[in-house]
């Protein structure tokens, strides 16, 4: 999340501030299903609210703000003097985990400038024209799974089109099953990412996730 640096004045929507404990009852449902968890963030306390988040060190709390204002929303993705963090675990300097877990959407100034310059060649009209036969292969390889008749949970499905069509992109390979089990990789990582363990014991030793 990221916390504005210097007072929002465009924005008229309240900050609602909820202490630790009320951050401990709600991380639970976060890390199971966290589409519910941000719906009932807004039901209880409306579209921002600030968490006071335990934290190590010297310092006992770190304010978590969580918003759906359209005005703040923008600023967190606009505004230079916004900082924000990464989604994942931290890693150890020069690990991959460190290169990994920055996007976009997450960075401000000039490595936001530096990133757009390196992903531009692959959104642009004619490359993303290109992606019409990947997108075709996904697509019929999930459907060739399915039979007349049956009822099928189709939100796993999608997910499985998605992330496969996202993998032959993004890695160029024409191999499906290559694809789908690199794919199957990042989803993994991304999951442990958000699992209660890892962020609990963050340690490179033996038996730890």
């Amino acid at each position: 999340m990221a916390i504005p640096s210097e007072p929002v004045e465009a924005s008229i929507a309240p900050v609602v501030r909820a202490g630790p404990f009320s951050f401990a009852r709600m991380a639970p449902l976060f890390l199971r299903d966290p589409i519910d968890f941000f719906e009932k963030i807004h039901a209880r306390f409306g579209p921002t609210v600030m968490f006071e988040r335990p934290t190590g060190g010297l310092r006992r709390t770190h304010p978590l703000l969580i918003t759906s204002d359209p005005v703040l929303v923008r600023q967190v993705l606009l505004d230079r003097h916004c900082r924000s963090s990464a989604l994942t675990l931290r890693g150890p300097k020069g690990s991959a985990q460190r290169r990994l877990r920055r996007g976009l959407f997450r960075m401000h100034g000039r490595p936001h400038r530096e990133h757009r310059v390196l992903v531009g060649p692959a959104l642009q009209k004619r490359a993303v024209e290109g992606y019409h036969g990947v997108m075709m292969q996904g697509v019929e390889s999930v459907l060739g799974r399915w039979k007349a008749g049956e009822v099928r949970d189709v939100a796993p499905d999608m997910k499985s089109m998605g992330r496969l069509v996202a993998s032959l992109a993004l890695f160029g390979h024409r191999d499906a099953e290559e694809s789908t089990r690199i794919g199957e990789m990042a989803e993994d990582w991304a999951s442990d990412s958000w699992r209660l363990l890892p962020n609990l014991l963050s340690f490179d030793s033996p038996g730890l996730p």
